[in-house]
C-alpha cells in the first residue's frame, strides 16, 4: 500500500508541475492583445452588459459596423451610457461577459474611454474561455475515470488526457491568445452528449440549448444528441429534453421580451446565420480549395449556391454518421461510436460549410483527444488535427502575419501555406472516414 502511494506521488507531482507551467504560459498569452478586432468587440459587449444591463446588449437596430466600433474605441470614445454594443451573438455570451464588464467598470476610473487600451480588461474578457477549457479538461477527466476508460484511454490515464487537451497548442492559441469563446459552446456540446448517453433528459435539453444559444455552431450537434437520448431513454424523455431546451431558451430571452426588445433580438439572432456570407472566411476547408472569400449566395452550379451545396454535403455526411451510430448502438452500449459521431459532425460541418472562420475547427479538439487513446493511427490523426487547426489560425493572425509575411493580403507565401494546409485538412478528413469506418465495422462484427 505504501509503495503504491510512493509511486503515485511523483506522477501527481509531475502533473501538478506541468499544469502550473501551462497556467503560467496561458497567463502570459492572456496578457497579449490577441486578435484585436474581436477582442475589442468582446470588451464592449462586456461593458455594456455589465454596466447598463443584459437587456440593453441588443441596443441598436443597425447591423454590426466595424467602422462604428473603431470610433467608439479611439481617443474620442463616447461615455459608457452612449456606447452601442451592436451585439450579434446569441444571448448566452452576454450573460457570461456581464460580470467581467461590471468588475472592470467598478475598478476603472473612466471605463467608457479607457477600456480599449486596458490590459486588465483584456485579461478579464479572456477568463471565460480559460474557465471553460478547464471545465472541458475536468469533464474528460471524470468521464474517462467513471466509464472505466473511454475510447482506449485507461482510467489511470484520465489526468493525462485532460492535460493533453488543456495544453494543446491550438487550444492555447484560440482561447488564451485570441480570447475566442469557442470552448464555451464546445463544453455544452460535450456535456449534452454525455448526459444523453446517461439518459438524463432535462439536463441534456438544457445543455444543448445553451450550446446553441452561445453560438450557432452548436446547432449541428443537436440531431446527434437527440438520437443518443432517444436510443438511451425513449420518446417520452426525449420530449422532456425538448421541453427543457425550450424552457432554457425562453429563460435566456426573457429579459429582452420583458424590455420590449424581443423582435429586435430575434432579428439579430437569426441574422447571425447570414454574417460574413463568403465561401471561406479564412477557413482551410473544401471552399478554400475551391475559392475563398467569394460570395456564398451566388449560384455556381445551376441554381445551387455554395451555401446550398455545402449544407447538402454536410446533411449527407450527417445522415451517414447518425445511421452508423444507430446501428452500432444496437450492437453495444459502448460510447466510442458516439465519440466518433461527434467528431464526424464537427469535422464535416467545418469542411463542407461556407461562412467558416479560421477558428471554427475548435470543436473537434476534445473529440480528437479522446480518440487519440485508441491506437497509433488515431494519435497521429489527432496531432495532425491539432497542427492543422493551429496553422489555420496562426498564419491569419494579424501580428504573426505581419512578422512572417509582411503584407499578408499580397503574400504568395501565405497563400501557398494556406493552400497546403487546406490539402492537409482534406487528407485528414479522408483519413478520419477511413479510420472511423474501420472502427464502426469492428464494432458491428464484434457485436
Amino acid at each position: 500500500m505504501a509503495g503504491g502511494s510512493l509511486k503515485r506521488a511523483p506522477k501527481r507531482k509531475g502533473i501538478v508541475v506541468c499544469l502550473a507551467a501551462i497556467l503560467l504560459i496561458r497567463f502570459g498569452l492572456m496578457c497579449l492583445p490577441g486578435y484585436p478586432p474581436d477582442l475589442q468587440t468582446y470588451k464592449l459587449w462586456a461593458l455594456v452588459a455589465g454596466v447598463r444591463g443584459i437587456h440593453t446588449i441588443y441596443d441598436s437596430p443597425e447591423p454590426y459596423d466595424p467602422a462604428r466600433l473603431s470610433r467608439q474605441t479611439g481617443p474620442e470614445a463616447k461615455p459608457i451610457d452612449q456606447l452601442q454594443a451592436n451585439y450579434d451573438y446569441p444571448p448566452l455570451y452576454a450573460y457570461i461577459l456581464a460580470p467581467f464588464g461590471w468588475i472592470y467598470a467598478t475598478l476603472a476610473g473612466d471605463p467608457g474611454r479607457d477600456y480599449a487600451r486596458s490590459l486588465a480588461f483584456t485579461v478579464l474578457v479572456k477568463i471565460p474561455p480559460l474557465l471553460f477549457d478547464l471545465a472541458i479538461a475536468l469533464l474528460l477527466l471524470r468521464r474517462i475515470r467513471a466509464r472505466g476508460g473511454l475510447s482506449g484511454w485507461p482510467p489511470s490515464a484520465a489526468a493525462l488526457a485532460a492535460f493533453v487537451y488543456f495544453a494543446m497548442p491550438p487550444v492555447l492559441f484560440d482561447s488564451a491568445y485570441w480570447g475566442q469563446p469557442d470552448s464555451i459552446h464546445t463544453f455544452f456540446v460535450l456535456m449534452a452528449l454525455f448526459w444523453a448517453l446517461d439518459g438524463h433528459a432535462a439536463r441534456t435539453g438544457v445543455a444543448i440549448a445553451l450550446a446553441c444559444l452561445m453560438k450557432p455552431l452548436g446547432f449541428p450537434f443537436a440531431p446527434l444528441v437527440g438520437l443518443a437520448l432517444l436510443l438511451r431513454a425513449g420518446w417520452r424523455r426525449t420530449a422532456l429534453a425538448a421541453c427543457a431546451a425550450l424552457g432554457a431558451g425562453l429563460l435566456l430571452f426573457l429579459p429582452y421580451i420583458l424590455s420590449g426588445a424581443g423582435p429586435l433580438v430575434w432579428e439579430r439572432f437569426t441574422g447571425h446565420f447570414g454574417l460574413m456570407p463568403f465561401t471561406s472566411v479564412n477557413a482551410h476547408n473544401l471552399w478554400w480549395l475551391l475559392g475563398s472569400w467569394r460570395s456564398a449566395a451566388e449560384p455556381i452550379l445551376g441554381p445551387l449556391t455554395p451555401t446550398a451545396i455545402g449544407l447538402a454535403l454536410f446533411a449527407a455526411a450527417c445522415a451517414v454518421v447518425l445511421l452508423a451510430a444507430w446501428r452500432a448502438s444496437r450492437k453495444s452500449p459502448a460510447e466510442e461510436p458516439w465519440i466518433l459521431a461527434g467528431a464526424a459532425i464537427a469535422f464535416s460541418f467545418f469542411f463542407f460549410s461556407t461562412h467558416m472562420h479560421e477558428n471554427h475547427l475548435f470543436a473537434i479538439l476534445p473529440f480528437a483527444v479522446i480518440l487519440s487513446g485508441r491506437d497509433r493511427s488515431w494519435r497521429a490523426w489527432a496531432w495532425g488535427i491539432a497542427l492543422a487547426a493551429l496553422l489555420n489560425m496562426a498564419i491569419h493572425d494579424q501580428s504573426l502575419g505581419k512578422i512572417l509575411f509582411g503584407n499578408p493580403r499580397e503574400s504568395a507565401a501565405l497563400r501557398a501555406i494556406a493552400g497546403a494546409n487546406a490539402v492537409f485538412v482534406s487528407l485528414l478528413y479522408a483519413g478520419f472516414w477511413f479510420l472511423g469506418a474501420r472502427r464502426f465495422r469492428a464494432r458491428l462484427t464484434s457485436g
